[in-house]
């Protein structure tokens, strides 16, 4: 608890665990018995604001930008070929990022083979694209993940360290590709989102790992305000596995590249199969800023936000608005595609479905 400038000693009655013999065990039992309720009562109200916001857009980018017959024009005008080969492009990203994931979980002794880490990874993946629940598929296999084992925390510190690693080698792309439009006013918000997001992110590092500065008083005294600290604590101490594993996070990173340029070169072709005349550079500009976006989750399954994006930013280096809605539902037709062996995993295994429906209660009890 030292990196988080907590002791037990500053832990509160409440936070404290309460032992067999104390004499308030039951008074606090019941005291904690009512906010799993009030939590539970939260996600529901988010699911149900995402829903609206991904309804809402989906209604405004259909309603303002698209017309019937945009869309059958656009049917009729694509090359199958290389709508195939997209799409087949598309599936490569799913492999790598799982060797990344199993790379990232070595240092917190989580030692899986590629074929059960892809299993699971599939699992996650079919939940993110298919299933509206109160339980994300990255919570959702990182509890299946640590099943058996007491590594629950850094099971959920590697699939966030996952997409961590996945966003700011993203980020690092766009903000290369950038440097061939400068001087390009058009692309001056899609360079302030790449870079603003990695002085974020470098500012984060230089906050997190500078010991004097995580030991200062009224830093510690932030943290013993901060809800859910145990949690964080756990993630903390979870965290140290990654500290001087400078060959993990490389190549890490080196997977990403690999994963993203698959992604990005999936995108390209399909944009080319709809007839578009867009550039690879504006593709590596836009499409990482885009994901990016579609990244937050204000929406189910990022329906309606990345839409929206695709139109936005697309529409200027030309792309027409039919287009690049076209272009954001083959990226999704191609996850839909990719991902549906994790439903076929859940549909011929019951102790799968056991085990999903044990990790749903879990998430939902936390």
């Amino acid at each position: 608890m030292e990196d988080l400038g907590l002791d037990a000693s500053e832990m509160t009655a409440a936070d404290a665990p309460s032992g067999a013999g104390s004499a308030n065990a039951a008074p606090a039992e019941k005291k904690d018995s009512a906010p799993p309720k009030r939590s539970s009562w939260r996600k529901r109200l988010f699911l149900l604001v995402r829903l609206a916001v991904g309804v809402g857009l989906l209604w405004w980018v259909f309603h303002k930008f698209i017309k019937v017959e945009e869309i059958r024009d656009l049917a009729r005008r694509t090359d199958r070929g290389l709508l195939i080969l997209g799409l087949v492009t598309e599936l490569l990203p799913i492999f790598i990022t799982t060797f990344r994931w199993q790379l990232l979980l070595r240092p917190v002794e989580i030692r899986l083979g590629f074929l059960r880490t892809l299993h699971f990874n599939y699992l996650g993946l079919f939940f993110n694209n298919f299933l509206i629940g109160l339980t994300g598929g990255d919570l959702m296999k990182a509890i299946l993940i640590a099943r058996g084992t007491d590594r629950r925390a850094a099971a959920v510190l590697t699939v966030f360290v996952d997409r961590l690693v996945g966003l700011v080698t993203l980020a690092l792309i766009a903000g290369l590709a950038c440097f061939a439009r400068l001087g390009n006013r058009d692309f001056l918000v899609a360079a302030a989102i790449v870079w603003g997001f990695l002085a974020s992110f470098a500012l984060f590092c230089l906050v997190y790992f500078n010991r004097r500065l995580r030991s200062a008083q009224w830093v510690r005294r932030l943290r013993r305000r901060l809800p859910g600290r145990e949690i964080l604590i756990e993630l903390d101490d979870a965290g140290r596995a990654y500290r001087g594993q400078w060959g993990v996070l490389s190549g890490a990173f080196a997977l990403s590249v690999f994963g993203h340029a698959a992604s990005i070169g999936g995108a390209f072709i399909l944009a080319r199969s709809l007839g578009s005349t867009v550039s690879l550079v504006d593709v590596l500009i836009y499409f990482p800023v885009v994901m990016m976006i579609a990244s937050v989750p204000i929406s189910i399954g990022t329906w309606g936000v990345g839409e929206a994006a695709f139109v936005g930013f697309f529409r200027k280096v030309g792309m027409p608005d039919a287009t690049a809605v076209g272009l954001s539902l083959l990226v999704r037709l191609s996850q839909a595609l990719w991902t549906l062996p994790g439903g076929l995993l859940l549909a011929i295994d019951p102790a799968e479905r056991k085990a999903v429906k044990e990790a749903e209660e879990e998430a939902k009890s936390h």
